[in-house]
């Protein structure tokens, strides 16, 4: 072989060689985190936390972009459609990965159509009652309940993530109520403080500050383990019942998406929530640090996708 088809045979290693080492300085310059939501509420929250970090570590420009609508379908579509270099990645959560999808044809399937890039944090759910009610215990919201007396319970809409998980608990206690459907956390709570709904389930960040006010009295947290908010609040999991449900927050990308893109994104999404300061940010907005890598947040995802599809056609 002579020199110049040395020089031919080079360049082609090397042009093949490039697109494994073409992200290895990831990122090159400016990084988008579209949010399913609009702006202001939790998701949006977080995200601008973890771009303000994000910036510094990198020294690029880091943007929160909100693409809101069809319960988070507008969003993961954009990624899910998006190029696969790590340029716009999702934060994203429960809601639009695990229950629109099952309950509409929102374009998208979670497990097939995404890199799970990190789980971030979990969001504690919470069964309440207003203050002046008789109801002291989920006992006395069995039994109350089976009085026929037309209990009623309020969650933050129809068909959403908290309304679907418990039904699916107060199935399996014996718990006979209606749903009263509304349009948001701010329609619930006033609901439930005047009296006007016998229940209402919600996020930790709605409920305890009046549960702490003495306007709520939470009966149990859905989570796994008693929160660091309300340490006297027990677990549904304490009280006998096999339920273990909490919303979450995590980022995605684009299916393949370079694992050398997806392993940087997890060094400094696992750094930030190691911080200090930054974990402080999030407890003051009722959420519990829950880090998960790529492999443990994907299994997660498939395994909480199968269970909401079960629940919804078990309708």
């Amino acid at each position: 072989m002579n020199i110049k088809d040395n020089v031919k045979k080079l360049g082609i290693v090397s042009l093949l060689a490039l697109p494994m080492s073409a992200y290895a300085s990831y990122p090159e310059k400016g990084v988008n985190i579209v949010i399913p939501y609009g702006p202001g509420g939790s998701a949006d929250i977080q995200a601008r936390l973890f771009a303000e970090y994000f910036q510094e570590e990198w020294g690029e420009n880091v943007r929160v972009v909100s693409r809101q609508g069809g319960a988070g379908a507008v969003g993961m579509n954009f990624i899910k459609n998006a190029s696969p270099d790590g340029y716009n990645i999702t934060f994203t959560a429960v809601g639009p990965v695990v229950v629109t999808p099952n309950r509409t044809n929102a374009g998208y399937n979670s497990v097939n159509d995404f890199e799970a890039v990190a789980l971030t944090t979990t969001v504690p759910y919470t069964l309440n009652v207003n203050s002046s009610s008789d109801i002291q215990s989920i006992a006395d919201v069995v039994e109350t309940s089976q009085q026929g007396n037309g209990m009623t319970y309020g969650t933050t809409g129809a068909g959403l993530h908290l309304h679907l998980i418990t039904q699916n608990f107060f199935d399996k206690a014996g718990i006979n109520a209606r749903h009263i459907s509304s349009q948001g956390a701010g329609e619930t709570k006033s609901a439930l403080l005047g009296n006007h709904i016998d229940l209402a389930a919600l996020s930790m960040p709605d409920s305890a500050p009046l549960v702490k006010a003495d306007n709520f009295r939470a009966l149990a947290v859905f989570s796994g383990e008693r929160t660091k908010t309300l340490p006297d609040v027990p677990t549904l999991k304490e009280l006998g019942y096999d339920t273990v449900v909490e919303g979450w927050f995590g980022f995605m990308a684009p299916k393949d998406t370079p694992e050398e893109v997806v392993t940087e994104l997890n060094r400094v999404i696992n750094k930030a929530l190691q911080d200090g300061d930054f974990v402080a940010s999030l407890n003051k907005l009722g959420l519990d640090v829950a880090y998960q890598d790529s492999a443990t947040f994907s299994q997660k995802v498939a395994n909480e996708y199968q269970e909401i599809d079960s629940i919804i056609n078990a309708k």
